[in-house]
Protein backbone atom coordinates (compact mmCIF):
# COMPACT_ATOMS: atom_id res chain seq x y z
CA UNK A 1 0.00 0.00 0.00
CA UNK A 2 1.90 3.19 -1.22
CA UNK A 3 0.60 5.89 1.98
CA UNK A 4 2.18 9.17 0.47
CA UNK A 5 1.49 11.33 -2.53
CA UNK A 6 4.04 13.24 -2.38
CA UNK A 7 2.44 16.61 -1.07
CA UNK A 8 -1.28 15.36 -1.14
CA UNK A 9 -3.58 15.00 2.22
CA UNK A 10 -4.82 11.26 2.37
CA UNK A 11 -8.34 10.42 3.79
CA UNK A 12 -8.59 7.82 5.27
CA UNK A 13 -11.94 5.79 7.57
CA UNK A 14 -11.74 5.46 10.88
CA UNK A 15 -10.95 2.50 12.96
CA UNK A 16 -8.90 1.09 9.87
CA UNK A 17 -5.38 0.96 11.92
CA UNK A 18 -3.62 3.13 8.88
CA UNK A 19 -6.34 6.12 10.77
CA UNK A 20 -4.01 6.37 13.61
CA UNK A 21 -0.49 7.17 11.02
CA UNK A 22 -2.97 9.81 9.02
CA UNK A 23 -3.75 11.40 12.10
CA UNK A 24 -0.88 11.62 14.39
CA UNK A 25 1.02 12.96 10.91
CA UNK A 26 -1.45 15.25 10.18
CA UNK A 27 -1.37 13.56 6.74
CA UNK A 28 -5.33 14.34 6.01
CA UNK A 29 -8.70 13.35 7.65
CA UNK A 30 -9.90 10.78 9.16
CA UNK A 31 -13.50 10.21 8.71
CA UNK A 32 -16.33 7.95 9.14
CA UNK A 33 -17.12 5.40 6.40
CA UNK A 34 -20.11 8.21 5.00
CA UNK A 35 -20.04 9.71 1.02
CA UNK A 36 -21.17 12.93 2.36
CA UNK A 37 -18.42 13.07 5.33
CA UNK A 38 -15.95 11.72 2.10
CA UNK A 39 -16.89 15.08 -0.25
CA UNK A 40 -17.16 17.23 2.96
CA UNK A 41 -13.51 16.29 3.70
CA UNK A 42 -12.63 16.97 0.24
CA UNK A 43 -13.69 20.33 0.21
CA UNK A 44 -12.18 21.16 3.56
CA UNK A 45 -9.04 20.21 2.41
CA UNK A 46 -9.03 22.11 -0.89
CA UNK A 47 -5.63 24.59 -0.90
CA UNK A 48 -3.95 23.18 2.73
CA UNK A 49 -0.34 22.38 1.77
CA UNK A 50 0.62 18.86 2.78
CA UNK A 51 4.68 19.28 1.60
CA UNK A 52 5.61 17.69 4.71
CA UNK A 53 4.55 14.20 3.83
CA UNK A 54 7.63 13.87 1.26
CA UNK A 55 9.72 14.61 3.70
CA UNK A 56 8.10 12.05 6.22
CA UNK A 57 8.11 9.82 3.83
CA UNK A 58 11.89 10.06 3.77
CA UNK A 59 12.45 9.52 6.55
CA UNK A 60 10.00 7.43 8.26
CA UNK A 61 8.09 5.53 6.44
CA UNK A 62 10.07 4.78 2.68
CA UNK A 63 10.43 0.92 1.56
CA UNK A 64 14.07 0.71 2.63
CA UNK A 65 13.19 2.17 6.08
CA UNK A 66 10.28 -0.12 6.78
CA UNK A 67 11.88 -3.05 5.11
CA UNK A 68 14.79 -2.58 8.22
CA UNK A 69 11.80 -2.31 10.64
CA UNK A 70 10.03 -5.54 9.40
CA UNK A 71 13.11 -7.69 9.37
CA UNK A 72 14.12 -6.58 12.60
CA UNK A 73 10.65 -8.08 13.79
CA UNK A 74 11.20 -11.27 11.85
CA UNK A 75 14.91 -11.35 13.79
CA UNK A 76 12.96 -11.31 17.44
Amino acid sequence: MKLFHYGKPIIVCKNTSIDRIVEEEKLGLVINYNVQEFFQAVDSLKGKDFSQSIVLYKNKYSWTIMEERLQKIFKE
